[in-house]
């Protein structure tokens, strides 16, 4: 079977379906039946069967390449039918702001029910709306934001860049840094006591203060302070601020990267150059949402058009009409063209 290189998640998920759905017997009569006994016992979401028999056909395909199998056993008969795709939820104008200021109130010393917040807590929340804001500003997912190191901000014979790792294979990839972005990463080193690394990865020492301390290792600084087992929590979190201002959404973070891809399109970034931005393996994953606006922008067009055409066309219409003796056109209003003389 070719190799490909695959995100752990999609490893994951090949070696859940194949656990899950191994057989007694590597026949295709024993296969088929092991699966039917799988999906009859399932309880989760029933749109999730159809990944694992997605992936458990991978296998039995390269069975059958191997001839460890005569044929390849029928899974269809047990995929299970799924609406349409809905649209993706993005954020609008509105919606961000109501999310942003209710972040920010969290950094307030006395929240609403009159509590008073530790400095601790403020300072939480203040990284947490930096973190929030950095995800909205570069469509960076949330474990890339969470192992994103500092010492990974270049600023090298005045090119501004940002080197992170590929969720695939931790490979460098790079993402460039707008103003704000730019911003908000001086934003948490101030927030954290981190300072300014010129050389980047070239400089491993320590960072120190002014007293010669160490406050952390060079090669350490990780921008912000939750590790990848803090996810679900974080995301919890931003899933019940979304809540609290009514955004519906089941993964804050995905929404806001969504909501970046929708701006990057509303702005008139072509789609290849998203796809780049975004750092999809091809455009395909970016050209969903872009055909869904395209769309949209297309029926404005056609209304442009027909407007115009009937602009063009009025004139001849309403006197081949007049001369056949037929109807006003829709709008006009009815009026008396007779010569004055009253019939009798």
């Amino acid at each position: 079977m070719k190799v490909r290189k695959l995100a752990s998640t999609t490893v994951t998920a090949y070696l859940d379906a194949y656990l899950k759905l191994r057989p007694v017997e590597l026949t295709p009569e024993v296969i088929e039946e092991a699966v039917m006994v799988f999906v009859e016992n399932w309880t989760g979401k029933r749109g999730s069967i159809n990944s694992y028999l997605t992936n458990y056909t991978t296998y039995l395909q390269w069975c059958y390449e191997k001839k460890y199998l005569d044929r390849i056993p029928k899974l269809s008969p047990y995929r299970q039918k799924v609406g349409a795709k809905k649209v993706p939820v993005v954020l609008t104008g509105p919606e961000w702001v109501a999310l942003y200021v209710d972040l920010a109130e969290k950094a307030e010393p006395v929240g609403a029910d009159g509590k008073v917040r530790t400095e601790t807590q403020r300072k939480s929340a203040r990284i947490f709306l930096l973190l929030v804001e950095t995800i909205y500003h570069s469509g960076m997912r949330i474990g890339e934001s969470l192992r994103f190191d500092d010492k990974w901000i270049y600023d090298l014979d005045g090119v501004r860049a940002v080197c992170i790792e590929n969720k695939v294979d931790a490979q460098a990839e790079w993402l460039p840094i707008s103003r704000r972005l730019d911003e908000l990463f001086r934003e948490v080193r101030a927030e954290r006591g981190f300072r300014w690394h010129p050389k980047s990865l070239i400089d491993s020492s320590p960072l120190k203060d002014k007293d010669g301390n160490i406050i952390v290792d060079a090669l350490t600084t990780k921008l912000f302070p939750w590790s990848d087992k803090s996810k679900s929590n974080l995301t919890k979190r931003l899933n019940a601020a979304m809540e609290r201002v009514g955004i519906k959404g089941k993964n804050g973070w995905h929404t806001l990267r969504r909501t970046f891809r929708h701006n990057l399109k509303m702005g008139g970034v072509t789609l290849d150059d998203s796809a780049k931005i975004l750092r999809h393996r091809d455009a395909n994953l970016t050209r969903e949402v872009y055909t869904v606006y395209e769309q949209a922008a297309m029926s404005s067009l056609m209304d442009q058009a027909d407007r115009e055409a009937a602009n063009r066309n009025e004139a001849l219409l309403r006197e081949a009409l007049r001369n056949r003796g037929m109807g006003v056109l829709r709008g006009d209003t009815v009026e008396d063209e007779g010569d004055g003389d009253e019939d009798e």
